[in-house]
């Protein structure tokens, strides 16, 4: 069965208070898996930015985001991905099967045509995911992991 789009809009009137009628579990589902990897990507930013001083809108970002014709999420997963620790390099994995889950979430309409209550299992993986997550960077605030924007010419050398 396609998804209702409209649970979506009923959604968005229960999260503000307004009575709705009609079940909104396929809505909720999909937006916690959205939710949960924007948290994790913001949060990721944010110590890319405080612990690292890498900043997405800064010059020499933007330079490596056009030689390597890739997207700012997909620059933020791959600068862990490609790290040395082996931690952080199954961050930068984990963000990035975060991140197709949340795009599968998002747009597909036959999402749970496929499987048996797929969501419920993605909301479960992506808890988990998260989790590790916001586990490895704990070791780049804590100084225990560098990551500099030049890691990315890895990328370009292999």
């Amino acid at each position: 069965m396609n998804f209702d789009w409209n649970e979506y809009l009923l959604l968005s009137k229960y999260l503000t208070g307004e009575s709705i009628n009609g079940d909104i579990t396929g809505a909720k589902l999909r937006s916690a898996v959205s939710r949960t990897y924007y948290s994790v990507f913001n949060i990721t930013k944010s110590h890319l930015f405080e612990y690292c001083q890498i900043d997405d809108n800064a010059p020499d970002f933007k330079d490596y985001r056009d030689k390597l014709r890739l997207t700012s999420h997909v620059i933020i997963h791959r600068l862990l991905e490609v790290n040395n620790d082996e931690d952080i390099s199954i961050a930068g994995r984990n963000l990035f099967t975060l991140k197709k889950k949340r795009v599968k979430a998002d747009y597909d309409s036959k999402y749970s045509r496929h499987h048996v209550n797929p969501i419920a299992r993605d909301v479960k993986d992506s808890f988990e995911y998260a989790e590790k997550i916001l586990s490895a960077l704990k070791l780049i605030s804590d100084r225990k992991v560098e990551i500099k924007l030049e890691h990315l010419n890895r990328l370009v050398n292999n």
